[in-house]
């Protein structure tokens, strides 16, 4: 099973996506500024791991994640980027 079809995903997806709700963030603004986060670090940083995809969804401010995209400029680890600890 994928990490996508994961019920712990799906609900931390849900959660992210009721919060940026609440803020007044369509969930379309949402996933397409994760996705544009996830394909640059993919590019920048190698493919996340199933922890750092779980952070990903769980970002939901458009303006972190905008943070993230200049941050991604400066950093060489997903880990770095998202200020996680070194697995």
């Amino acid at each position: 099973m994928g990490i996508e079809e994961s019920s712990t995903y799906q609900e931390i997806l849900q959660k992210g996506e009721a919060r940026g709700e609440a803020r007044g963030l369509t969930r379309g603004a949402l996933e397409e500024a994760r996705r544009l986060l996830q394909t640059l670090g993919t590019e920048r940083l190698g493919v996340p791991d199933h922890h750092v995809k779980s952070v990903l969804v769980g970002c939901v401010d458009v303006a972190e994640i905008e943070r993230l995209v200049v941050k991604l400029l400066r950093v060489n680890s997903w880990e770095e980027l998202l200020d996680l600890p070194r697995s």
